[in-house]
């Protein structure tokens, strides 16, 4: 497919947010003994990791929590490394999601290690840039001069990863007020990495920084984007980011009627997770809108 040509698009009656098929078909002792033929790790904690973190796209932070929590039980109870070390990026994953930046300093501390000490290196573009995002001490160009080579140096096998970790580290060059690095990062995204897995992050962080120019049309119009691409796939948590974002634009521009009504239907789809981060956020503002 030529470089940024859009893809078919998603269905989204395959997204089904209640039931992790695979996990129906695994028997921990038939196929825990079978690692090496599923790609080095249990098959079974693979299910409920990988379900955890499609419930939190499809707008289920909860139930992602208690999906994260059964995969790292059962990584522990089989006490295999590598299955250990995915189960647990995974679960720092989900914690940074959902806003416990604490929570998810201290698991990606022991994916670090454990990774580390058995020379899992495939982690390592993401977990460096968690380490950052979560750290206490904010940013600076220095830090993110040296995350940026690491990056590049240490990009690991899967290329969902490392757009999450590319649009992580454009938010962090965002936040230190290192603009030309967060769009290099960006731009560096290409062909149908632009469409699939975080499309909807790359689009609104593309927003966010087009606001800081001084371009609020343009941002708008990332912005609109965002959410469309999010609303195909059914991806409401990241409809919820873009359209927090495109209410506070909105808000800016004395638009507000139009601001409350984008971020109220959102909002009101989410029947969970009302202690996480964004959706607090976007309680706060609908306060104020009102």
């Amino acid at each position: 497919m030529p470089s940024g040509q859009r893809p078919r698009r998603w269905d989204r009656r395959s997204w089904v947010p209640l039931t992790p098929s695979g996990l129906a078909l695994y028997d921990c002792g038939r196929h825990a003994s079978q690692a090496l033929l599923y790609g080095g790790h249990d098959p079974g904690v693979c299910a409920l990791y990988q379900f955890a973190a499609n419930q939190w796209l499809l707008g289920y932070p909860d139930r992602s929590l208690t999906s994260v929590r059964d995969a790292q039980r059962l990584a522990a109870q089989l006490n295999h490394p590598l299955t250990t070390t995915n189960a647990l990026f995974f679960a720092a994953w989900v914690h940074f999601q959902r806003g416990d930046h604490e929570a998810a300093a201290r698991i990606t501390r022991q994916v670090v290690e454990i990774g580390g000490s058995h020379g899992f290196t495939n982690w390592l573009d993401a977990t460096l840039v968690l380490r950052e995002a979560t750290a206490e001490e904010p940013v600076n160009a220095q830090v993110l001069a040296t995350l940026g080579r690491q990056l590049a140096q240490y990009r690991g096998g899967s290329a969902w990863r490392h757009v999450f970790s590319l649009c992580l580290f454009a938010e962090l060059c965002l936040a230190g007020g290192c603009l030309e690095e967060g769009e290099t990062a960006l731009a560096s995204i290409g062909g149908t990495d632009r469409w699939a897995f975080w499309a909807p992050e790359i689009r609104r962080i593309e927003g966010e920084l087009n606001l800081v120019h001084g371009r609020p049309a343009e941002a708008g119009e990332r912005f609109r984007v965002a959410i469309q691409l999010a609303r195909e796939r059914a991806e409401k948590s990241l409809e919820l980011r873009a359209t927090t974002c495109l209410a506070r634009l909105l808000d800016g521009q004395g638009r507000r009627d139009e601001a409350r009504a984008e971020l109220a239907e959102i909002y009101g789809w989410f029947t969970e997770g009302f202690d996480t981060r964004d959706l607090q956020e976007a309680r706060v503002l609908l306060d104020k809108l009102s």
